[in-house]
């Protein structure tokens, strides 16, 4: 069944709804859903697993995705207030290296943990490939370029592809997802383009921007799934790095 996780930043509130309600469509062309909250400081998430959807569903086909395996998909809307405007968002995805030492809340370890020990830019997808961090004006529209990082997740080290779908000074799309498969114990718990990424980044109004990501993860083994409350806080924790906010600026989720 369907879960939405409402996590309201300065009332800490975490409101849970077990209704059905309609299919992930990012903002593109349509209205979003599920759709950015009225008021900024407000990060709505939808989780849905395998069955949630209907069986003929389809991802819009502004994602690109062509097929329909997934183990877990997830949805994460929110305002936020942006002053730097594109240039300050495109150096969150320049700047790998600021990913390292990224902290959620663990649901199983009960703290905040590390999620992400190590990030770096690479030339091309080989670990061996390592670059400095990339310049904001390096990111072009239809490129790729590739990152490592060391996880804390069942995918454990793993290199990420990313390429600029679209870039405006008013709307930027990106497209993410893993170029090396995810071993967990000399197991593959995540098989190569088993996790997808979209991120949606536009200019509301004024200073306020919408935030839309999509994640779509097909687990090789169902053993290896983590609770849904996990995916949220790992999810609140990217939503953080790329705007700014502090640990304590939103309410942990637990089961």
């Amino acid at each position: 069944m369907l879960r939405v996780l409402l996590v309201i930043l300065w009332l800490a509130v975490l409101g849970i709804d077990q209704s059905q309600s309609a299919e992930p469509q990012p903002p593109c062309g349509r209205q979003s859903q599920p759709a950015y909250p009225k008021q900024p400081s407000i990060l709505k998430i939808q989780i849905w697993k395998k069955g949630d959807l209907a069986p003929d569903w389809k991802p819009a086909a502004c994602t690109g995705w062509q097929d329909q395996e997934f183990s877990i998909m997830l949805a994460a809307t929110a305002r936020f207030r942006n002053p730097r405007g594109i240039r300050g968002i495109l150096e969150k995805f320049a700047k790998v290296s600021t990913l390292s030492g990224l902290r959620y809340w663990s649901v199983r370890r009960d703290k905040w943990t590390t999620l992400i020990d190590e990030a770096y830019a690479l030339k091309g997808p080989s670990r061996n490939q390592r670059r400095k961090d990339f310049a904001p004006h390096e990111l072009q529209v239809g490129r790729d370029y590739y990152y490592w990082q060391k996880e804390q997740t069942t995918a454990g080290k793993i290199i990420y592809r990313f390429r600029l779908r679209e870039r405006s000074p008013r709307r930027l799309v990106v497209a993410m997802e893993n170029a090396s498969p995810g071993k967990f114990l000399g197991i593959t718990a995540l098989g190569a383009g088993k996790a997808k990424y979209l991120y949606f980044f536009e200019r509301l109004k004024g200073g306020v921007w919408g935030y839309y990501s999509l994640a779509r993860i097909k687990r090789q083994h169902s053993w290896l799934s983590i609770p849904h409350a996990s995916y949220a806080n790992r999810a609140t924790a990217v939503f953080r790095h790329f705007t700014g906010l502090r640990e304590g600026d939103l309410p942990i989720i637990s089961e």
